[in-house]
């Protein structure tokens, strides 16, 4: 990121050097500066991802620690990370409906 960030910003100067008439070409002190500053705000972006993935998986983790998947201790991952580690919450009867789908084709 910080890299193509330079070679944009070298580009950008060396078009403009002409118009500004810089005998010396781009000024390259100003792209060091824009070098240094385009890795720290990569830098920070990317330690921000990090920690949001790292926040999830320990979430995740917990999850699995303390619930089971029970009616009374369901998951609370979304769907998706559920469907992907394969697990699944048990389904919830309502009350009262204590017959199962067999049962009731038997009753007909």
């Amino acid at each position: 990121i910080a890299l193509s960030t330079l070679i944009v910003s070298y580009l950008i100067a060396t078009t403009y050097a002409n118009d500004l008439n810089l005998q010396d070409g781009p000024p390259f002190l100003s792209l060091f500066i824009i070098l240094i500053m385009a890795w720290y705000v990569a830098s920070s972006f990317m330690g921000t991802y990090a920690a949001a993935v790292d926040t999830i998986f320990l979430s995740f983790l917990h999850d699995q620690e303390v619930n089971d998947g029970s009616p009374g201790k369901p998951y609370y991952m979304a769907d998706s990370l559920r469907a992907s580690i394969g697990v699944k919450n048990a389904k919830v009867t309502p009350a009262g409906d204590t017959d199962t789908p067999q049962d009731r084709d038997s009753a007909n």
